[in-house]
């Protein structure tokens, strides 16, 4: 009996330690690449999701540029079937099919990765149950850089995306 409590007190603490190290060096915010903007830039949807099997990510914070916070930001949820509008004009006649939320009112859910879901439409096994998220930003000036602060578990993290081709930190 002794010999199972000490193997526990050992091996409990290592696969602890090893899951918060896996989600340091492999954040579960996924960015595929897929972000849209108006020709200003002044308009601009950020396509993310969740990589992990388990656990919701909560979006804590948005900023633009310099540390500033957008004038306009929602969080669009929508199926494959439908996708999503590049508009900040939320209640307009154009954007009424779509469905906008307030960022602290959405949790992206699990296995909700972009790139997963694209291979999901390849196999033709996407559903209408499989949901999809991006971020919708509007600001006064051109957004070139997008700050995503978010939680996951209670552990705090931050995705930078940038509009300049190919940099996605």
């Amino acid at each position: 009996m002794k010999k199972v409590f000490v193997i526990l007190i050992i091996v409990i603490p290592i696969v602890f330690v090893g899951s918060f190290l896996y989600s340091r060096f492999n954040p579960p915010l996924a960015v595929s690449g897929g972000y849209a903007y108006q020709e200003d830039k002044e308009v601009m949807i950020v396509d993310v999701g969740n990589k992990y099997p388990f656990g919701s990510i909560k979006i804590t914070e948005l900023l633009v540029n310099n540390q500033n916070q957008p004038s306009k930001a929602k969080m669009q949820v929508s199926t494959h079937s439908l996708g999503f509008i590049i508009s900040d004009q939320f209640n307009s006649e154009e954007a009424a099919e779509y469905q906008f939320e307030s960022i602290e009112n959405v949790k992206l859910k699990p296995n909700t990765d972009p790139r997963g879901q694209l291979d999901k439409v390849n196999e033709g096994t996407i559903s209408n149950e499989d949901l999809i998220y991006a971020v919708t930003l509007g600001h006064e000036r051109s957004i070139e850089k997008v700050i995503i602060k978010y939680s996951y578990l209670g552990v705090p993290y931050e995705k930078i995306v940038s509009t300049t081709v190919g940099e996605i930190e």
